[in-house]
């Protein structure tokens, strides 16, 4: 472009420059400053959605190790049922299973003979007693056998022995021991209730038995 010869008219078309130049730095100076503002709300929204995830991230992580802890202790409580709760038979039948055991047990103390009159009634069930002030109904209760025999001092030691070793749930109670007149001097009448821990709603174990089927399959 040809500046004008005058100097007023150059002077003019130096000022209309200049004022053009400002503006399209002002107009710059606006955008520039408008991307660094979103700049910084898309980098404040990011940090908030990356905080978000994170806590989501370990909630999740939370959720996992609960679930698994859960299943866990399901495992526990399954196994403690199969070994050690007395399970009835033909309904509320738990006088079989215990007999089972107790022959069982009677046996390994050579007292399943004649001479021993090995005989099993049926005490029934009773409740746990609760520790004060608790007021939830516990899901476990006993079951009592009586259990009578005779036999020298060294059988029926034997036979409760057995007893102890197969099961650390039992509770051998009310145990009595009398002596016979001769010439039975070495054979005593025994006594002894045994009593397990059975649940209070028969159809616990399988339910429990669902519940970790279903806990086993989610971490698959």
């Amino acid at each position: 472009m040809k500046l004008p010869e005058g100097k007023k008219e150059r002077t003019q078309v130096f000022v209309a420059i200049g004022l053009g130049a400002a503006a399209v730095l002002y107009c710059v100076y606006l955008g520039v400053g408008w991307i660094v503002s979103k700049k910084k709300d898309l980098q404040a929204k990011t940090g908030e959605l990356r905080d978000k995830v994170n806590k989501a991230n370990m909630e999740i992580d939370m959720m996992s190790k609960d679930r698994k802890g859960n299943v866990e202790a399901l495992r526990k409580i399954v196994s403690l049922s199969n070994q050690y709760m007395l399970k009835p038979r033909l309904g509320q039948n738990y006088i079989l299973a215990a007999k089972d055991q107790i022959e069982g047990w009677a046996d390994k103390a050579d007292l399943m003979t004649t001479e021993a009159a090995l005989q099993i009634q049926e005490r029934g069930i009773g409740d746990i007693a609760q520790a004060p002030g608790v007021k939830t109904v516990p899901p476990v209760k006993t079951y009592t056998a009586y259990v009578s025999f005779s036999a020298g001092y060294n059988h029926a030691i034997r036979f409760i022995k057995a007893i102890e070793a197969s099961n650390p749930l039992l509770a051998i109670q009310n145990v009595t021991v009398q002596s016979r007149p001769p010439p039975q001097v070495e054979s005593h009448a025994v006594g002894v209730d045994i009593q397990w821990p059975i649940w209070s709603d028969p159809d616990t174990p399988s339910r429990l038995e669902a519940q970790l089927a279903a806990g086993e399959g989610t971490e698959k």
